[in-house]
């Protein structure tokens, strides 16, 4: 589902997602890291990208029995960066399942499961203007043919 030009200009307006890194505290030397990615800043809009269209999946399913899902940055290895999709459980935020694996030194994205990137993952980089296609509410889209 391509992102409309309402969900791209609210996307330029997001307040809440500026610190996307320290929400779950995270180490200094994590944070350090994944704020001096050389695609910190489109990884940013990236995410804030994903929770509008996760927000958006839910307004149009009717979907009202709880807040929708968000996307944040759960943890930091060596390599990668783990997004992982969290609900907000009466103000408290409790972490689901992973979204996807973020290549710190090159912005790729990768599927993954709970604790690595799976073998031929790669769905996109952050950088690229169709990233948001290959992706949906749950994650990264499965390869076709």
């Amino acid at each position: 589902m391509p992102l409309s030009s309402w969900m791209l200009n609210e996307i330029r307006n997001l307040d809440f997602y500026k610190n996307i890194v320290t929400l779950f505290h995270m180490n200094q030397a994590h944070q350090t890291k994944i704020i001096n990615s050389p695609h910190y800043a489109a990884l940013i809009k990236f995410v804030e990208a994903i929770n509008l269209k996760i927000e958006a999946y839910w307004s149009a399913a009717g979907l009202t029995y709880a807040k929708p899902s968000k996307v944040f940055v759960h943890s930091v290895g060596g390599k990668y960066a783990k997004l992982a999709t969290y609900r907000d459980r009466d103000g408290k935020y409790e972490v689901e399942s992973v979204y996807c694996f973020y290549d710190v030194a090159t912005g790729d994205l990768y599927k993954g499961g709970w604790s690595a990137p799976v073998k031929n993952g790669k769905r996109g980089n952050v950088n690229d203007a169709d990233v948001l296609n290959k992706f949906n509410h749950y994650g990264p889209n499965y390869l076709r043919g």
